[in-house]
């Protein structure tokens, strides 16, 4: 059996109200992200304090930078809550409008009704809020990894829901 644990985490949700879920490379189980891993270093080689993340996915149109920062340096929860933030960003008229047609495909709208489904509150109230950022990602929403692209760069890989279902789901 692996020692290793691979962080599962779904960006549709909050990383704190949602904690983070490790799951074993054998999948045999799930476990609560414990306070002293959320707060472990981003990095055990050295001490960050500037992440600039770009998302590697399937889609050329998503321009948006994940920017991490913390003088301390910067923790594992940091980089999940700021891709939270970047993501969960409600889309301006301006995006909708340079979206319109991804917006309309049967993916973004599916994204759409699951996040609004599954996201606490009413989902009619969360439908009427409008779509975000992270809708234009269909179902690749869980966090893939990160690689250090040099400098203060780093690409964030998404994963698909379907690598994780039913479990997480």
């Amino acid at each position: 059996m692996s020692k290793f644990w691979v962080v599962m985490f779904n960006i549709i949700f909050d990383p704190v109200g949602n904690r983070p879920q490790l799951k074993r490379f054998n999948g045999d189980y799930y476990v609560e992200m414990k306070d002293e891993e959320r707060t472990l270093t981003a990095s055990p080689h050295c001490s960050l304090r500037k992440m600039n993340i770009r998302v590697k996915v399937d889609h050329p149109f998503i321009p948006w930078i994940v920017k991490v920062r913390r003088k301390e340096g910067i923790r594992c929860i940091d980089v999940f809550e700021a891709v939270y933030s970047c993501f969960k960003t409600t889309l301006t008229p301006d995006e909708e409008l340079r979206y319109q047609d991804y917006l309309k495909t049967d993916w973004c709208v599916t994204a759409f009704k699951f996040r609004c489904a599954k996201s606490p509150g009413i989902t009619y109230v969360n439908e009427r809020q409008g779509k975000r950022r992270v809708d234009l990602l269909g179902e690749r929403t869980f966090f893939g990894g990160l690689t250090y692209d040099g400098d203060d760069k780093w690409t964030l890989a998404l994963e698909s829901h379907r690598r994780f279902a039913p479990c997480y789901m």
